[in-house]
């Protein structure tokens, strides 16, 4: 008798490595990662990166429906990229939270030297 090995013939668990294949497509996607960038240059807080990261996962499927000539299912890769786009934003928030903390520090101590002489 032949053993059946169950989590081969398991269809979710290859579902699940397909979204992880997408969300990781997703993440390294430069359009995604440019129109985050940009929607956040908008908007300034912080509570503003998961509406940006929807937007920006609205506008990449939509412009991927309109690029590609077969239809296709836009609801099986929009949470992935909503994730994807999320730390996207999250990621430039804080890299422009951390320049503006240390121009902040620059201009204190520029500042500090002049009142001094």
């Amino acid at each position: 008798m032949v053993a059946i090995n169950a989590s081969r013939l398991d269809p979710s668990r290859e579902a699940s490595k397909m979204d992880i294949y997408t969300f990781i497509a997703k993440l390294i996607d430069p359009a995604s990662l440019i129109i985050a960038t940009c929607v956040m240059l908008l908007w300034h807080s912080k509570w503003m990166i998961p509406v940006a990261g929807l937007v920006t996962a609205i506008a990449i499927e939509i412009l991927l429906a309109a690029v590609q000539t077969l239809p296709r299912d836009m609801s099986d890769t929009l949470f992935p990229g909503f994730l994807a786009s999320s730390i996207h934003a999250a990621l430039f928030f804080h890299i422009r939270s951390a320049i503006r903390k240390r121009r902040s520090k620059k201009t204190k101590i520029a500042s500090a030297g002049s009142e001094n002489v």
